[in-house]
């Protein structure tokens, strides 16, 4: 199972997860991003080539090794300065509290064990006026497709160390303390079960 979730997940889902499509939205995503960023859930660093210069600091949060070196690779050859942080005690980073201006989620909040308890533990590092941009696949809106996404979570869970199909990711952000400003569902191209797209930003709870 390490060989499989080090060496050779991270490669499938480096190839699934870079395709045109997924890319395109992480462009017009991360467009917003400035200042001090987190990105919680790296991965490969699919996202890296697409932040703007208004980035001051990178930060990231991700607890697989194997993907770890892919995008220490990916930060080098784009001159980014790339910092990992801890992922077993968010409670207690290694960064002041109230110093990230935006916080960033790409196909990660489907897979953390406990995201809700995730998700509160990281507003304490959050500036006032954060903005927390997301790029998540999840529970779709037809009945018909969200029936194969119980059916089959299961199996997805397996396959992909832990990964959901059928999280209501939008629900899941605002039970943690964040408004959502915006929000764009769609679907990309593939399975329906998969393909169900959440997008946009939220803020700290009561905040602008």
């Amino acid at each position: 199972m390490g060989v499989y979730r080090e060496i050779i997940l991270p490669k499938i889902l480096d190839l699934m997860l870079g395709q045109p499509d997924f890319q395109k939205l992480r462009h017009q995503l991360l467009s917003r991003a400035q200042g001090d960023v987190l990105e919680l859930g790296l991965g490969t660093g699919l996202s890296l080539e697409h932040y703007p210069k208004s980035v001051k600091r990178l930060y990231a949060i991700d607890p697989s090794v194997g993907s770890r070196k892919v995008a220490y690779q990916r930060a080098k050859a784009l001159g980014l300065d790339l910092e990992y942080l801890d992922s077993e005690n968010l409670e207690h980073l290694s960064i002041p509290k109230a110093s990230i201006d935006t916080l960033v989620s790409c196909f990660t909040l489907c897979t953390i064990p406990d995201v809700k308890k995730t998700l509160v533990d990281l507003r304490a590092f959050l500036n006032p006026n954060v903005q927390f941009l997301f790029l998540e696949h999840g529970r779709a809106q037809e009945a018909s497709v969200s029936k194969w996404q119980d059916r089959l979570n299961p199996i997805q869970k397996t396959l992909f160390a832990g990964c959901h199909l059928n999280r209501d990711i939008s629900g899941i952000i605002s039970d943690a303390g964040y408004t959502v400003k915006d929000l764009k569902l769609s679907y990309v191209p593939g399975p329906k079960i998969a393909s169900f797209m959440y997008s946009g930003y939220a803020s700290i709870y009561g905040k602008t």
